[in-house]
């Protein structure tokens, strides 16, 4: 058993998820329960030795407190934010009406405005802290079956994420605006039926259609932060009892 052990240990250093004690007895994959070709479960393994550096136990010390051993471990993170993005905006439009008739030529202009809309997202992040239990079976000297060798690491429990800062945004990334019916004035400064009324004795008629004009624009809102994926961004640490191992 201790083989195959040692043999996932090994495994676990040449990864390079290893948090290594000056006797290289301490070994820690936090993404074990996470692995799915994992298949013993197997984290790691932490020596007797690093246990009692860690908290000042002596050999009874260590052999009457084995069973009390409470392992953890703490890992700074980051975590991935969205939301949606929206923004409102009323834009003035204008038309122009022209032609010509027996009478002479005649101009009509009218004003307007439209409100638009246009959605979006942006993408963010903030920096944390996970930190979860960890599970352990003592390890026995074979020679003895009673007196503690080590601890096998046999599972991590989900962590819990802490935030530490705040979150950082990116620029909102939006579609196209959509605008609705524009709202118009009266014509001015008459009727333009003159132009448009089918009146026989019109020559040169121009509709310019709608003109955009200058455009107004309201400030972004943000819709509910949703929280996505955590991400290691640094090595995990193991605890024993509250203190750092390794």
């Amino acid at each position: 058993m201790k083989k195959r052990i040692w043999a996932l240990v090994a495994g676990v250093i040449a990864a390079g998820v290893l948090v290594a004690s000056a006797a290289a007895a301490v070994s820690f994959d936090p993404t074990c329960s996470l692995t799915p070709s994992n298949g013993t479960g197997a984290c790691g393994f932490v020596g007797k030795g690093d246990v009692q550096s860690a908290l000042g136990y002596n050999n009874p010390k260590m052999q009457a407190n084995a069973g009390k051993l409470a392992f953890a471990y703490s890992q700074a993170v980051s975590q991935a934010l969205s939301s949606s993005a929206s923004q409102t905006a009323t834009e003035s439009v204008s038309q122009t009406v022209s032609c010509l008739q027996n009478a002479g030529p005649n101009t009509f202009t009218r004003e307007g405005t439209r409100d638009g809309g246009r959605s979006g997202n942006r993408a963010g992040s903030r920096t944390g802290t996970q930190s979860g239990s960890v599970s352990s079976a003592i390890d026995y000297a074979s020679r003895t079956h009673n007196q503690v060798d080590g601890f096998f690491l046999t599972a991590v429990g989900a962590g819990a994420f802490v935030a530490s800062g705040t979150p950082i945004w990116g620029d909102a990334t939006f579609g196209e605006w959509t605008w609705g019916t524009v709202n118009w004035g009266a014509w001015s400064p008459g009727d333009v039926h003159v132009c448009l009324g089918g009146n026989p004795n019109v020559t040169d008629l121009v509709d310019s259609g709608v003109v955009d004009g200058t455009t107004q624009y309201g400030a972004v809102q943000y819709g509910a932060t949703q929280y996505g994926a955590v991400t290691p961004t640094g090595p995990a640490t193991l605890k024993v009892n509250g203190v750092a191992l390794g």
